[in-house]
């Protein structure tokens, strides 16, 4: 449903649904790192066997509850979201002017928040507030040992924040930056594909499903089982 401001509200609302399973999905594995035995190959996620701490983990682990902490799924919603988002405008209007602008407007809305990220957790970590060691200590996941304990110049975060991260894949400072290259580089693509005739002269339901497509290749490098699933999935919505 689109209101007034053309933002479709059920997409805002499964954009947020996502985001919170990422975030419970970091969290329970971070500090209840047994769970990863239920995805991954435990030496893979925690870097070494890991032991039941707690009763709740073994039911924890059974379907339906793994969707709290496999934050695989919510990510690939999140790529599939970004090529539907960018595209209907386009599909529904055939305005080339949409795609120009919003190529050219891609780069600083999606590097804005992912410079003032990396920022602050250089601040973070420059003010010794980046407690990891301990919280491997105390029976986190072991792979915080080693996660942001080592110092980082200003000058660096800038060059991550700016350019490392959305361009290169650097994630020093903030490991879930990953997504962005994927993101941006994807969203060139997912723009540049709406230009080629084929796609504009498809009927209306078969572009639909051309353009979610083109946003599940935002994950094209990625190994997650659900990308082959997120096209008919976007299609449904």
């Amino acid at each position: 449903m689109r209101t007034g401001t053309s933002k479709d509200t059920s997409l805002e609302a499964l954009r947020g649904l996502a985001a919170l399973n990422v975030v419970a999905g970091h969290f329970l594995l971070t500090f209840f790192p047994y769970l990863g035995n239920y995805l991954w190959n435990s030496r893979t996620i925690t870097q070494r066997v890991v032991s039941q701490r707690f009763e709740f983990e073994s039911w924890l682990g059974a379907a339906p509850f793994t969707i709290l902490f496999n934050g695989t799924f919510p990510v690939c919603i999140f790529f599939v979201l970004s090529g539907y988002v960018l595209s209907w405008k386009f599909i529904e209007q055939g305005d080339h002017a949409y795609l120009r602008a919003s190529a050219l407007k891609r780069f600083p809305r999606l590097v804005a928040p992912v410079f003032a990220s990396v920022l602050f957790a250089w601040a973070l970590l420059t003010l010794g507030f980046m407690r990891t060691t301990e919280a491997a200590a105390i029976g986190a996941a072991s792979f915080l040992s080693e996660a942001y304990n080592q110092p980082v110049s200003l000058l660096s975060a800038l060059w991550i924040g700016a350019i490392g991260a959305p361009l290169l894949g650097q994630t020093t400072i903030n490991v879930p930056l990953w997504t962005i290259k994927i993101e941006l580089l994807g969203s060139f693509y997912c723009l540049q594909s709406m230009q080629c005739p084929v796609a504009r002269a498809l009927c209306s339901p078969w572009r639909r499903f051309l353009y979610c497509s083109s946003g599940s290749s935002l994950a094209q490098r990625t190994s997650y089982s659900f990308q082959a699933l997120s096209p008919a999935a976007c299609y449904i919505i």
